[in-house]
């Protein structure tokens, strides 16, 4: 590794640290299980994941409710504990299509240089056998057919948790291709098969090159933020066939500056302020013309995460 790099990722782990973890000041609470709390409790309103079976004596083929295509070979997995596989292999898979679902499963757009992510399709893939959980050999890698949604050029991201549930993306350096115009009409609808070494969380995605002349900030505020735990806003926005999901992370700090960066200066977007008090749900949920960019006082009420579900819809 050359010392580029590796000054590069220390730079990125600092800035993921200064973004992720409260202040010296803010140490009273514990902020890791309030968030986990909180991560729990809107994970209640998400829709469930849907879950697979297939056998590990050749390979299978499963395709999820909304497109992604998965050829899953045995040899090419290994269970984390060391011990052989069962006879069953168990596949969980999320597919993040609509903006409310990056909502529920806690999902930010902001990847490990700091930069937001313009979204085109999201997912969770997990495995299991005999209740031990999998990931892929070394050297090896499942083959993937993604859903094409955006006319932009594709980067695949994989992600990981921080200590506050925040997803932080990596980008994977590997482009998605798109499928020769002499295949079938469906064909289009499709990149090219995408070896994938993880499993986790993995995106399609372009990083967005917005500018002063493109976006904005947009500043709120909330009414007594002292009285909540620990909460996260978060401005869903869709655009051109991407989703570009910018949140923040709420420790509710008298310092706390209640603002979003890289705001576009048209279209609308989804409004959601989630916190957590004495391991209560508190929600605020509007949408946002963004050409006005003003944003009303965000008063916090007690809901439960399935109200919440319903109230986000009612504003599509």
């Amino acid at each position: 590794m050359t010392k580029a790099i590796l000054t590069g990722l220390i730079s990125g782990l600092i800035l993921l640290s200064c973004e992720s973890k409260p202040s010296a000041e803010q140490s009273s609470h514990d902020y890791v299980s309030e968030a986990k709390k909180l991560n729990l409790l809107l994970n209640q309103g998400n829709v469930p994941p849907q879950r697979f079976e297939v056998g590990t004596t050749g390979t299978s083929e499963i395709t999820g409710a909304k497109g992604i295509n998965l050829r899953v070979d045995p040899n090419d997995l290994e269970t984390e504990s060391g011990k052989p596989l069962g006879n069953k292999i168990q596949i969980e898979l999320r597919e993040l299509t609509q903006p409310y679902e990056y909502i529920f499963s806690d999902v930010t757009g902001t990847s490990f240089g700091g930069k937001q992510i313009l979204f085109g399709g999201t997912y969770w893939i997990a495995m299991t056998s005999d209740g031990q959980k999998l990931r892929i050999r070394p050297g090896r890698a499942l083959k993937i057919n993604f859903r094409r949604f955006s006319s932009k050029r594709q980067e695949m991201f994989t992600g990981n948790r921080d200590s506050v549930q925040n997803v932080a993306w990596v980008n994977a350096n590997q482009r998605f291709k798109r499928i020769s115009w002499e295949g079938s009409l469906e064909d289009h609808e499709y990149y090219q098969t995408m070896p994938v070494n993880r499993l986790g969380w993995i995106t399609s995605g372009v990083t967005n090159r917005a500018s002063q002349q493109t976006s904005t900030r947009l500043t709120y505020t909330i009414s007594d933020p002292g009285a909540y735990a620990f909460g996260k806003a978060h401005l869903i926005i869709e655009k051109e066939g991407t989703i570009q999901a910018l949140t923040q992370t709420l420790f509710f700090n008298s310092r706390d500056n209640f603002t979003f960066e890289q705001v576009p200066l048209n279209g609308s977007g989804l409004f959601v302020v989630t916190a957590i008090k004495d391991g209560k749900l508190f929600a605020h949920v509007s949408r946002l013309n963004l050409e006005i960019n003003e944003v009303p006082t965000v008063s916090l009420k007690q809901t439960s995460p399935g109200e919440l579900y319903q109230k986000i819809l009612k504003l599509k």
